[in-house]
């Protein structure tokens, strides 16, 4: 399981902004210094600095589930795929404005990336998805008012939760099914700061900047998906809410 967090310093050192994250083992701290990226060994007590840097300060980090590939995205919106096995970068693409966050699929096979109102979703290059080009786009998700802020992926990478400054979390399939279709949850009073799908469910909390959060409740199972491209019926999904 990975974990993110955002700090205002980190050690001692010159931490700007960006995610900070913890590798699948839980041993690690992988965290943006400036326009580098520096790697805290925990159990070890150690550091050291990846020998890559952007001209911008990295703003946005996440790791691939099995270890060996991180994403980092400047303040200018230049990603850059880097192998942690050979410490270089193996690709690059320009997304041209700021992007606020980036996140695997728990399967490996795609990553997701906010800029502006949209989602992009991207092939993950590697054995899982058997393609070794660089950022090859599979969908893009339009659908709210205002920037895109946070996302996650459901434990069996079938569906997207984003939220956004529109104060709503949109959830997107990212395959087409009969009885789900794209279901916006609302009720929240400002800027969505984060949304988390529990495990092994699609239930989701979602969380706002005034620390209002809300849990919902999702009769659909990941066993009663079924797959076309029908329209959806009108008793597609029932989600619930308990606020707290």
């Amino acid at each position: 399981m990975k974990f993110s967090y955002k700090f205002s310093n980190l050690l001692g050192t010159v931490y700007r902004e960006g995610n900070l994250l913890f590798s699948s083992d839980g041993n690690s701290v992988i965290s943006p210094v400036g326009n580098r990226i520096t790697i805290y060994d925990l159990k070890n007590n150690k550091s050291s600095t990846l020998p890559v840097e952007s001209r911008y300060n990295y703003t946005a980090l996440d790791l691939s589930p099995n270890g060996c590939t991180l994403i980092a995205i400047n303040e200018q919106g230049e990603a850059h795929m880097i192998s942690l096995i050979s410490q270089t970068i193996v690709h690059k693409y320009r997304f041209k404005r700021k992007v606020n966050t980036v996140k695997f699929s728990p399967d490996g096979k795609h990553f997701a990336v906010c800029k502006e109102n949209n989602v992009f979703i991207f092939k993950a290059p590697g054995p899982f998805t058997g393609q070794y080009n660089s950022f090859i786009m599979e969908r893009v998700f339009h659908g709210t008012f205002d920037e895109t802020t946070c996302i996650d992926w459901s434990h069996d990478s079938k569906m997207l939760a984003v939220g956004s400054k529109d104060k709503s979390t949109k959830l997107y399939p990212l395959d087409k099914w009969k009885n789900f279709k794209m279901y916006t949850l609302g009720s929240h009073t400002d800027v969505i700061v984060g949304c988390f799908f529990e495990k092994d469910s699609f239930d989701i909390t979602t969380i706002s900047r005034n620390g209002q959060t809300c849990i919902w409740e999702c009769s659909v199972e990941a066993k009663d998906l079924v797959a076309g491209s029908d329209p959806p019926s009108k008793k597609r999904v029932s989600i619930l809410i308990r606020r707290y």
